[in-house]
C-alpha cells in the first residue's frame, strides 16, 4: 500500500522570542534509498549587541560534498549598514565573492549602492545605484560597469511618487538600451484605503499598469487589480461583482463623454494615481461633463445594481 511521503521539509529556528529574527535555517531532502531526511542546506544567523544580523554562514551538501559561504554585515553609529562581505569556504581555502558598499545622506536616507566583484584576484566594480529625493518623490537609477572602458552605462531607472501619507502612489520604470535612450516604459499606480481611523493604512485597493506606446507618445492600460478587505471601507466602489467593459465616447474628449449605460448608474472618474476626481449620478443616455479636467489619462467605473462596468 502506498502513502504519501513529504518531499522536503523547512525548519525555523527563532531568535528567542523574535518574530523577525531567525537564528538558522534547515531545509531537508527525503531520500528514497536510505528512507531518512537529509539535510542539504543549514544556514546560522549571528546578531550584534543591537539584534542586527552581523553574519550568515550557509552549508550547502551536495552529494556527501559541503560548500560554505559566509556573509558579514557591517554597521554605522546610527545603525545603517553600510557594508556587506560575501567569501565562500571550501576545504578550509577562502575565497572572496563580492563585496558592497553602502553610503547616506545627512537625512539618512541610502545615497548610493556600489558592488565589486572579485575577480583576477582583485575587487572590481561591477553595478552602481545612485538613489535621489525631492518632496513626495524619490528616484533610483541603476548602472552596469563596462570593464574594458571603465565607462558606468545606464540600464535601468525607477521614479518613485508618494502620496500625502508617505506611501508608494505610483513608480516609474524606464529601461535603457545598448545606445543608453531608453528602450521601454512602464507606469504602476497604486490605490490603498483611505477612509476609516486610520487613513495611513498600507492596503491596497488598486494596481494599474501602464505600457509606454513609442507611437503615440502615451501609457495605455494593460492590467488592473482591484483588492478587497472585510472590515476596512475603501474609497472605491465594491468591485465584487459581474463586471464588463464600458464605452466611452469620444475618446479623447474635451468637454462631455457619453457613456454605454444601459440604465441609471454611478459614475467614477479617478486619475492615474488613484485619486477619485468626479462623481456623478447619471441615467442612460446622459453625458459627463469632463471639462473641468486637466489634459491627461483618466479612467472611469460605473455601477448599477450589482453590475459593474470600467
Amino acid at each position: 500500500m502506498k502513502k504519501y511521503q513529504p518531499e522536503s521539509k523547512l525548519i525555523l529556528y527563532r531568535r528567542g522570542n523574535f518574530s523577525t529574527l531567525i537564528d538558522s535555517v534547515a531545509i531537508y531532502i527525503w531520500n528514497e534509498d536510505s528512507n531518512n531526511w537529509e539535510k542539504t542546506l543549514l544556514q546560522t544567523n549571528s546578531y550584534n549587541a543591537q539584534n542586527r544580523l552581523a553574519r550568515e554562514l550557509s552549508e550547502i551538501t551536495v552529494e556527501g560534498l559541503k560548500y560554505q559561504s559566509m556573509v558579514t554585515y557591517t554597521y554605522n553609529e546610527a545603525g545603517k549598514n553600510t557594508l556587506i562581505e560575501e567569501v565562500n569556504l571550501f576545504f578550509g581555502i577562502v575565497s572572496p565573492v563580492s563585496r558592497t558598499a553602502m553610503t547616506y545622506n545627512p537625512e539618512g536616507k541610502l545615497k548610493e549602492v556600489m558592488v565589486s566583484l572579485y575577480l583576477r584576484g582583485e575587487f572590481v566594480l561591477s553595478e552602481r545605484e545612485v538613489f535621489a529625493y525631492k518632496p513626495g518623490a524619490y528616484k533610483q537609477d541603476t548602472y552596469l560597469r563596462d570593464e574594458t572602458t571603465g565607462v558606468w552605462n545606464k540600464t535601468q531607472s525607477l521614479l518613485y511618487k508618494l502620496d500625502v501619507w508617505n506611501r508608494t502612489a505610483s513608480l516609474e520604470k524606464t529601461f535603457m538600451g545598448f545606445d543608453g535612450n531608453p528602450e521601454a516604459r512602464e507606469l504602476t499606480v497604486y490605490g490603498y484605503v483611505v477612509n476609516g481611523d486610520q487613513p495611513n493604512y498600507q492596503h491596497l485597493t488598486m494596481e494599474q499598469i501602464y505600457q509606454w506606446d513609442k507611437a503615440t507618445g502615451a501609457y495605455n492600460l494593460s492590467d488592473r487589480k482591484f483588492y478587497h478587505y472585510r472590515g476596512i471601507s475603501t474609497d472605491l466602489p465594491d468591485l465584487e461583482v459581474k463586471a464588463k467593459s464600458l464605452l466611452i465616447f469620444p475618446n479623447p474628449a474635451q468637454d462631455k463623454i457619453q457613456l454605454s449605460l444601459e440604465e441609471d448608474a454611478q459614475v467614477w472618474v479617478y486619475n492615474v494615481l488613484g485619486q477619485q476626481l468626479l462623481s456623478r449620478r447619471l441615467g442612460a443616455g446622459q453625458s459627463l461633463d469632463v471639462m473641468q479636467l486637466s489634459r491627461g489619462v483618466y479612467y472611469v467605473v460605473a455601477q448599477h445594481e450589482r453590475i459593474c462596468t470600467r
